[in-house]
């Protein structure tokens, strides 16, 4: 059986507020072959717009087309939307707007594959998974687990914030479920907005900034907002807790303005209450399902510091977190809900490593188009090389085989650095990520030497980097670059079974300088999807100040470009950029304004020549026809040439034009 599993937020390229983190996954005969998020190919973070690219990129990798697909499945159902609306208590309008929304966009949830594709989805081969269920399948089928529990804590879906039960073998078993208004999720992204970042997308920057603060001043105004229950736990809205709200909104931060010492608090005193939440459910789970092991998902289960608490609180003997646990992965669960109803036993070990690889021809050709900028060589031994290279201090793209799925680089579009240097974390917060420089970095260790740097309690593994531990205080100078200010670190344990070239450096690195570790952050820059292509890849490398770039077998470097090099090239405006011009009054007179805009959000003004250059930059004159041009104005040659050079050069450098 084929079964297709696609998430989106709207009808066609439209952005709704129905849905976020598009993607697809296709389950054959069980087995995962594929799992993506459109992210990766539209190159805009967390968007919403149907997976064309996804999809497209699951059905080559099986050699299959729309027409052989069996099942379609989508994770959401608007049938218990309707009746779980009557059914909750909810006061917040916004909801009820947005819930309208979705039920119209849910009569045309299929209609995207008839857009992109020109394929109309059978009636019969349509399906709309519960999203709860979908997040549940999503992680216990992809789980080691038999027989395990599953809690899956969201902002909400189909109007349900929490919900657990079993899974064995091929089933799933719901026990309990709360609707809105109850939502830790819906409060963390309230709260997040509050403090300045973006809802969705910035979460995982309020967990950082929480260690830089402490809970005690604000606890009580959280605590007063929820109460625990048998079941669960449950909204309180009375007088002292609607008090607490307009107690916390007195310190709204605008984006983009100074991060007080309050709202380093606010943001410890929020994460304390989801901790302390996620731990009850967890126990609540524990008694009434009496399963030994945890299967955890919904966008909560990327909170990496309440994982290691749960996971260190000795409630369960096994934790599972699936990688994707946001709604990125719940067309992977309703894939595997769709095909496990019509299977007699699980397929196969799990690997988050389900993206696309790509041949050595494509590789070969993105080098190729950027030989004027990059110098590229085969290392014999490029594993040696890399480890002498990061050892010395550089940082370096790395780039292998199949990409990763969810929001964590795992050791194949990685940017990798010597964890043992203090200063390493500053500098690439500084010059590649361009980021705040309050988050911290993740240390990826050898999980045959993990319990010997962390404090990893009864789940010895974490391979997903999905949870926030202790580092060993007698280990915490040898990791000084990847140690948060409250002496914990967001591990990811490597084996050779999981990534065997990952785990081969890993190995090497160890024998050089006696550290089974290295920094590991995504490779991407502040706003932008990780890369997915080997041209994604070379372009970040070239708009970062990253040492070196490691593409599969190849090691790059930026060329060093004289004005000889560039004299046969026809340099053109990178895609996205465009130049404004404008007037401005200033006093007495007015003034032409030249503004160079890019899809970076990078903007800067430009001198009069510099933007003529720039307008000159087409794609069909050579550098060298650019300097005749230029130098028949009456100006030497030779003054002309300097100031093309060095202003190409800046241009090449802020990736405003490229070569060809």
């Amino acid at each position: 059986m084929i079964v297709l599993g696609f998430n989106h937020g709207g009808v066609g390229d439209a952005e709704t507020p129905f849905g976020h983190d598009a993607g697809a996954a296709l389950v054959i005969g069980g087995k995962v072959v594929a799992a993506a998020e459109e992210e990766r190919f539209a190159r805009v973070k967390h968007t919403s717009r149907f997976p064309a690219g996804a999809i497209t990129y699951c059905l080559e990798t099986a050699g299959i087309g729309l027409e052989q697909v069996d099942c379609f499945c989508f994770p959401w159902n608007p049938e218990l939307d309707r009746q779980n609306v009557a059914r909750a208590d909810i006061e917040l309008s916004l909801i009820f707007n947005r819930h309208s929304l979705r039920s119209l966009v849910h009569a045309e949830l299929f209609d995207g594959f008839r857009a992109h594709f020109g394929f109309t989805v059978p009636e019969q081969r349509r399906r709309r998974v519960p999203h709860h269920l979908a997040h549940a399948a999503s992680t216990f089928f992809c789980s080691p687990f038999e027989q395990a529990a599953y809690l899956v804590v969201d902002a909400y879906g189909e109007m349900v914030s929490t919900s657990y039960g079993r899974g064995r073998d091929t089933h799933l078993e719901p026990m309990e479920h709360t609707l809105l208004p109850t939502s830790i999720g819906v409060l963390y992204a309230d709260v997040t907005r509050l403090l300045g970042f973006h809802s969705r997308e910035d979460e995982y920057k309020v967990m950082g900034l929480a260690a830089h603060g402490s809970p005690e001043r604000f606890r009580e105004l959280f605590r007063c907002q929820w109460r625990p229950t048998s079941t669960g736990v449950e909204q309180v809205s009375d007088e002292r807790s609607r008090a607490a709200v307009l107690e916390l909104t007195r310190y709204r931060r605008l984006p983009r303005t100074p991060v007080t010492a309050e709202h380093q608090d606010i943001a410890a005193a929020l994460q304390e209450c989801l901790e302390e939440q996620m731990l009850h459910l967890a126990r609540v789970v524990r008694e009434q399902t009496g399963e030994r092991h945890l299967c955890l998902a919904g966008g909560v289960a990327l909170n990496s510091t309440a994982n290691g608490k749960l996971a260190r609180s000795g409630l369960f003997e096994g934790l599972f977190i699936q990688p994707a646990a946001n709604d990125a992965g719940t067309p992977l669960g309703a894939a595997l809900f769709e095909a496990h109803r019509h299977s007699g036993r699980r397929k196969g070990s799990f690997s988050a490593y389900l993206g696309p690889a790509f041949p050595e021809s494509r590789i070969d050709a993105a080098c190729e188009r950027r030989k004027a900028e990059l110098v590229v060589t085969r290392p014999e031994d490029l594993l040696s090389e890399t480890v002498r290279r990061l050892a010395r201090g550089q940082i370096l793209g790395w780039y292998q085989g199949r990409m990763e799925f969810g929001p964590r680089a795992l050791g194949n579009r990685s940017i990798l650095a010597d964890p043992r240097k203090a200063g390493m974390k500053d500098r690439i917060n500084h010059v590649v990520k361009h980021r705040e420089s309050f988050r911290p970095f993740a240390p990826a260790v050898l999980a045959e030497h993990a319990s010997e740097y962390f404090a990893m309690g009864p789940v010895a593994e974490s391979p997903f980097m999905l949870m926030t531990v202790p580092v060993n205080p007698e280990r915490r100078g040898s990791l000084e670059a990847t140690v948060h200010l409250d002496g914990t670190a967001r591990v990811q344990t490597v084996s050779a079974e999981q990534n065997p070239l990952f785990w081969r450096l890993l190995q090497r690195f160890h024998e050089e300088t006696g550290v089974p570790a290295l920094l590991n952050t995504s490779f991407n820059v502040n706003g932008e999807p990780i890369v997915c292509t080997p041209e994604d890849a070379i372009e970040s490398f070239l708009s970062t100040e990253l040492d070196a770039l490691v593409l599969g077998d190849r090691l790059i470097e930026r060329r060093a470009l004289s004005l000889e090099d560039l004299l046969p090239l026809r340099p053109r405006l990178q895609e996205g950029v465009r130049l404004r011009t404008s007037l401005t009054a200033p006093g007495e007179g007015v003034v032409w304004r030249n503004t160079v805009v890019s899809r970076r959000h990078f903007q800067a003004e430009l001198q009069e020549d510099a933007a003529a250059l720039l307008l000159a930059c087409d794609g069909t004159k050579t550098v060298a026809a650019l300097l005749e041009e230029l130098a028949s104005g009456g100006e030497e040659r030779s003054q002309v040439a300097a100031s093309l050079s060095a202003l190409l050069e800046r241009f090449l450098r802020l990736r405003l034009i490229c070569l060809e």
